[in-house]
Parts: C-alpha cells; sequence; structure tokens
C-alpha cells in the first residue's frame, strides 16, 4: 500500500511539473503546498481560510487536469520513452528521429 502511495505522489509530481503552467494560480498553490512542501489538508486549509473538503476537492481536480493534460499532450510518456531508450544506449540521432516520427 505504502508503495503505490509513493509511486501515485511521484507520478503526481510528475505531472505537475510538466503542466504547472496550465494551472491556475489557485491549484499550483494548493497542489504545491500538499506534494511539495508536505502540508496537511488542515494546514492548508488554514493557511488559505478554506475547508479541508474544499483543499481535498482541489487536489482531486487538479490530479484530474493534470490527466487530462498529460492524455492529451503526453509529454510524460514521451521523457519516459526518451529515458528508456537512452539506458538501451540507443543513438541520441536514432531517438531524435523516433521524436520527430511520434515514437
Amino acid at each position: 500500500m505504502a508503495i503505490r502511495k509513493l509511486e501515485k505522489a511521484l507520478r503526481e509530481n510528475d505531472l505537475y511539473e510538466r503542466y504547472q503552467s496550465l494551472l491556475t494560480e489557485r491549484e499550483a498553490e494548493i497542489f504545491s503546498s500538499y506534494f511539495a512542501y508536505d502540508l496537511s489538508l488542515s494546514e492548508i486549509a488554514e493557511q488559505r481560510k478554506i475547508s479541508r473538503a474544499a483543499v481535498s476537492e482541489s487536489l482531486t481536480k487538479t490530479a484530474e487536469k493534470l490527466e487530462k493534460y498529460e492524455k492529451a499532450l503526453g509529454l510524460c510518456a514521451l521523457r519516459a520513452e526518451i529515458q528508456k531508450k537512452m539506458a538501451e544506449n540507443v543513438a541520441p540521432e536514432r531517438i531524435l528521429e523516433d521524436v520527430l516520427n511520434g515514437i
């Protein structure tokens, strides 16, 4: 269970890193407070003067939005594919060619 939670957090941080600029300021602040700064729902709620439920709802909706962006743009998947090819010692020219041809 702890591994799944860690994997989920890593995934959400990766998505946030890629698509942060597409979020509203409020979404980005709440999301980073929780995932990057490890604040609790209560701490975020107290800082922002909103309910814990509002924080939880914002985190859920933001995570869904980030997944939607990834589904549409695929930047995290592309990065993972490039890293895999690099680990396999594929020539950089070949990787670039694959990227330009949509892997």
